[in-house]
């Protein structure tokens, strides 16, 4: 309740400093929204009245092309034509069709239509008779075009449209050489259009002022009241009624959602007052196990980047010894005694180069590919290797066949090299004692392997240290397959665990995670 309280002063205190309300901060950009939409009609004003011009006037040269395309047409269905086609006669055939009806359509100041031959690209007639028209050259462009219609603006201002009347091979072109901008109606085209424009800034500004005060502020206000009276009385179980627009009806809502999950949380931040010192302890020990964790990640790091340098410069000299070894093998003056040394060293040599491979390998980051694999797929790819592992330890190395699919996220070299390096170290604990047996089963969104040996019981100061770098209790082992392996599943999303007891013998676990469709 005094903490409530507190928060309720801390924002009155935000709010006294802000002195304006939403309203007020929205009244400024809103003019100057306004005032830049006007500027920019009054600064495009002249181009938009153009173009309006322009559509107009296209739509007018375009219906007057039509109407003379119909009255050709109909005189053309009247007529059986010449058989003789001269300029002369298409200039007499224009005039019969066209001259008693050219009168019925009104044309604009210094506007009209031209009649061109197709073939011989020459102006047969102009209307109305005695308007000055465009030059052969100015409408050449359009005599090319027989498909359609073609629009072209004239340099001294004006537009020519043509259209190609395919029957007699003529081409039918309105014009009108009036510039806008010596057109008189233009200066009181484009102050309506600045009037239209201020006007309907003015009316939208309007509205929108009042559909939010209605809509937003009203409804804001009240919620605020309704708000500061729950935290004054603590009582976060009470529900705001929603009003206003659908948006403020599903903010209230939200608003109520909020309230009940504060109740909430009160009712449980009681409980974990009550059982804080329990939650610290559990805290703590996941944080000294995070840090034990991060320290082992980072001494790996170190050994292996100081073990692959080593190993890098050891390999040279080893392979010199090698070859020198092998060479002098072949002599055929030594004794028994130097062949014997020499076959030592030559065992030696092997062992080393051996160990200097599984360092680098430790050492080694290759990017790891996660996709999606059957756990069924890789046991079959790894059967061959299984084979091998049961000839030569002499067992027999049990694998699961179950007929439930399980499909895991995995880097699937990773996971046949870690499977192969655990089922090895498996086959060597068991020698002589039982069988290896491999089985797996789901476990929430992870799926866990399980291999089983009945070796003897290794004791819990050796568990403790199995997964160290060079740590091994064989005599030709390098201590790293262990630390590798874990290391191949932990970069897959992975993990592995050992554990040893008289009734269950050594069990390896290993965990991968499931891919999101298994089902």
């Amino acid at each position: 309740m005094r903490y409530h309280k507190n928060t309720m002063k801390n924002e009155k205190r935000k709010v006294s400093k802000q002195t304006t309300g939403l309203a007020g901060r929205l009244i400024p950009p809103t003019i100057a929204i306004a005032l830049l939409t006007l500027l920019a009609v009054a600064i495009f004003s002249n181009r938009i009245t153009e173009e309006i011009y322009t559509y107009q006037l296209t739509n007018t040269l375009s219906n007057n092309t039509k109407t003379i395309r119909n009255i050709l047409q109909d005189g053309w269905k009247r007529t059986t034509g010449s058989t003789l086609r001269t300029t002369e006669v298409m200039t007499q055939y224009v005039e019969d069709v066209l001259g008693s009806q050219i009168n019925l359509l009104q044309f604009p100041s210094k506007s009209g239509i031209i009649i061109a031959d197709s073939y011989s690209k020459q102006i047969l007639q102009v209307y109305p008779k005695g308007v000055s028209a465009p030059t052969i050259k100015e409408i050449r462009p359009l005599l090319r075009t027989t498909q359609g219609e073609k629009t072209i603006k004239l340099k001294q201002g004006g537009l020519i449209l043509g259209q190609h009347f395919a029957p007699l091979q003529l081409h039918i072109i309105s014009f009108s050489q009036e510039s806008f901008e010596n057109l008189p109606e233009r200066s009181a085209l484009t102050t309506a259009l600045f009037t239209a424009a201020l006007l309907t800034t003015f009316v939208i500004t309007l509205l929108m002022f009042l559909l939010l005060k209605v809509s937003v502020v009203r409804p804001i206000q009240h919620m605020r009241n309704r708000m500061g009276h729950i935290i004054k009385t603590d009582q976060f179980s009470k529900n705001i009624p929603a009003e206003g627009a659908l948006e403020m009806q599903e903010l209230t809502g939200q608003f109520n959602t909020l309230l009940h999950h504060i109740a909430k949380r009160d009712k449980q931040l009681n409980n974990y007052t009550e059982n804080l010192e329990g939650l610290v302890l559990e805290r703590t020990k996941a944080l000294e196990e995070a840090q034990e964790k991060n320290v082992l990640q980072e001494r790996l790091a170190a050994i292996g980047e100081f073990s692959s340098s080593i190993a890098h410069e050891l390999r040279n000299p080893l392979s010199s010894i090698k070859l020198g070894v092998e060479k002098l093998s072949a002599t055929e003056a030594l004794g028994a005694n130097d062949k014997r040394r020499l076959e030592l060293m030559r065992k030696e040599v092997t062992r080393l180069d051996v160990m200097l491979k599984g360092i680098l390998s430790f050492s080694s980051r290759t990017p790891t590919e996660l996709s999606q694999h059957s756990m069924q797929n890789i046991l079959a790819d790894i059967q061959p290797f299984v084979e091998a592992l049961s000839a030569e330890y002499q067992l027999d190395i049990q694998l699961p066949n179950s007929k439930t699919k399980h499909t895991i996220m995995a880097d699937e070299n990773k996971l046949v090299q870690a499977l192969i390096n655990i089922l090895k170290n498996a086959c060597q604990a068991a020698q002589g004692h039982s069988d290896v047996k491999l089985s797996y089963k789901k476990n929430g969104a992870n799926l866990i392997l399980t291999v089983q040996n009945g070796g003897d019981v290794i004791s819990k100061e050796v568990l403790a240290r199995l997964f160290e770098p060079f740590f091994t209790t064989k005599s030709s082992g390098t201590g790293l397959g262990l630390p590798t392996t874990k290391r191949l599943l932990q970069e897959m999303g992975g993990d592995i665990t050992l554990t040893s007891t008289k009734k269950n013998g050594t069990v390896t676990e290993i965990s991968l995670p499931l891919a999101s469709r298994t089902k």
